[in-house]
């Protein structure tokens, strides 16, 4: 029997919950997450915040059952205003969630982000096995936000052990955070698996067109620019690069928060650096873009799993980054360099280091693309990860049985 005719068993019902509705890393690994179990059996819907962004038409153009429903955050800024509307409107959202559990028969719930809490609470309330996936630090975090819990932090933490949830971190950086405040909660480290399409996308042609009239060293940053991924360093840094190779240019490529793109548009100017500095926008397939440059870098200090630093290792180009988060887990001596965090000329002295030693970077480079492909590659990891993902659900449906079975007794 051919592939295209062969039936896969349905493995069950799941519902997957998306954290927001654009179009960053974690929501892309999530969608990422969806396709593979459909294609392992699974029926799956996937439920998307209501909101700006390109999440849903990706998973329309996909063919993934979806629903939209109106639910916030359950972290933030801490500011009152902020904490008080969302904490009211996932009040609002809850019944309508738990209805929506009970009715659809879901074998298990899926939250995507502990930045969203009110799912797993009405996964606990409809009686639902429920896994949580752990992106990020949150409050944890140690990086330039003050974020906090909106039900305060320890109020938020015990809710998160009364969901009985069995979580999947994605960093051991993460699980080393979060277990100390989860007690003895299940929580598995899984890595994600990470897709390359080498093929420029067609929609990315002014940006590489841009790119193409750079005859100095590229130095590329894809991330929204936005405060928490830091583009002030590496602002910062080019002053120092310039002084020794004065057609380097800093490519950012990403949406542009408008507030802290003016910000770094008059650091620039008072810098003296506004010539070397390329924004491309948006990128359809960025790590097709990284590819076509020399440095690819990263300055957040938060960051859980770098999937743009995974991204950039398979496209064969050179990574610096700032040493704090899952940075430090994902880079090793052996695959790229991390610069002092918060320390512009230390980034400066690691990027010029780089172009002085195009052999040694080659080299770093190489290494790096030959471990990413064989770890993280989709090829090569898809069907382990969907392993551990589904034996997180199972280990998840199994901690719901017992729940009840102990209710009953």
């Amino acid at each position: 029997m051919s592939d295209a005719l062969k039936v896969i068993p349905l493995r069950g019902r799941i519902c997957i919950v998306a954290h927001d509705p654009g179009l960053q890393g974690a929501e892309r690994a999530m969608f990422d997450m969806a396709l593979f179990l459909r294609e392992a059996g699974w029926d799956v819907t996937v439920l998307i915040p209501t909101g700006p962004g390109g999440l849903r038409r990706l998973v329309e153009d996909a063919g993934l059952k979806h629903v939209t429903r109106r639910y916030f955050y359950w972290m933030g800024p801490g500011r009152l205003w902020g904490r008080l509307k969302r904490t009211l409107f996932n009040l609002i959202a809850l019944p309508g969630l738990v209805k929506f559990f009970r009715t659809q028969g879901f074998d298990a719930i899926y939250t995507h982000s502990t930045a969203v809490g009110v799912s797993a609470l009405a996964a606990r309330i409809s009686g639902q096995p429920h896994v949580w996936h752990m992106h990020e630090f949150g409050p944890f975090e140690q990086g330039d936000r003050n974020l906090k819990y909106d039900l305060s932090e320890a109020l938020t933490l015990a809710l998160m052990r009364w969901t009985n949830s069995t979580f999947v971190a994605v960093a051991k950086v993460i699980r080393e955070t979060f277990q100390p405040h989860l007690g003895d909660s299940d929580i598995r480290v899984v890595y994600q698996p990470v897709p390359f399409e080498p093929a420029l996308a067609k929609e990315d042609y002014d940006a590489t067109k841009k790119i193409g009239t750079i005859k100095g060293p590229k130095i590329i940053y894809v991330g929204a620019v936005t405060e928490t991924k830091r583009q002030e360093d590496a602002i910062r840094a080019l002053p120092h690069i310039l002084e020794n190779h004065p057609e380097a240019r800093l490519i950012l490529g990403g949406r542009v928060e408008p507030r802290y793109g003016a910000q770094m548009e008059s650091l620039a100017k008072e810098l003296g650096v506004e010539h070397a500095v390329v924004t491309l926008g948006y990128l359809s397939n960025a790590p097709a873009v990284i590819g076509l440059c020399d440095i690819s870098i990263n300055c957040r200090l938060a960051e859980a799993s770098p999937r743009v630093l995974v991204e950039s290792m398979m496209a064969g180009t050179v990574v610096v980054a700032a040493g704090g988060g899952g940075n430090v887990e994902a880079i090793t001596v052996e695959t790229g360099l991390l610069y002092h965090p918060r320390d512009p000329k230390d980034l400066a002295a690691r990027i010029t280091w780089l172009i002085d030693h195009p052999d040694k970077a080659e080299k770093i480079a190489a290494t790096a693309q030959l471990i990413a492909v064989r770890e993280r590659d989709v090829t090569n990891y898809k069907d382990q990860y969907v392993s551990l993902i589904e034996d997180a659900i199972g280990s998840a449906r199994d901690a719901n049985r017992l729940k009840k079975e102990s209710k009953k007794t």
